[in-house]
């Protein structure tokens, strides 16, 4: 099983991404607020997360400079970046260097089917899905 990041200090989104991912096949999800959160992450826990969700606007840094440290500390994880801001539009390196790019706000709805997409494709890619579901 996969387990996710959230790389985001904003409490309503973090609600709303946990309850996303409660409905999929993912045991652990574990938030991060700051940018040392996700440096001490990454020196102390060497089992890679499956998904990173990273928020543009986080304390300490733009939530974009960490995604390369991430990419280097789990090569095999699925980069989320999602963003307000209106530079995401593609000229952003962590854009870029990012699985998938989603902006903010989105229909509760519209992200769910995103982030299901997602995940359902990762497992496949990864070799880890499950032969029955119960959606």
């Amino acid at each position: 099983m996969a387990f996710a990041v959230l790389v985001e200090n904003n409490p309503g989104d973090i609600l709303l991404l946990r309850e996303i991912l409660s409905d999929l096949p993912i045991t652990e999800v574990i938030t991060l607020s700051t940018a040392d959160e996700v440096r001490q992450f990454i020196s102390e826990e060497s089992i890679s997360p499956a998904f990173v969700f990273v928020d543009h606007n986080i304390p300490q840094v733009d939530g974009g400079k960490l995604i390369p440290e991430l990419i280097s500390a789990y090569p095999s994880a699925k980069i989320i970046y999602w963003s307000r801001d209106p530079v995401f539009n593609g000229i952003d390196p962590a854009v870029v260097l990012a699985h998938e790019s989603l902006p903010k706000p989105m229909e509760y709805e519209e992200l769910k089917s995103v982030v299901v997409t997602l995940v359902q494709s990762a497992q496949v890619e990864l070799g880890y899905c499950q032969s029955s579901s119960n959606s």
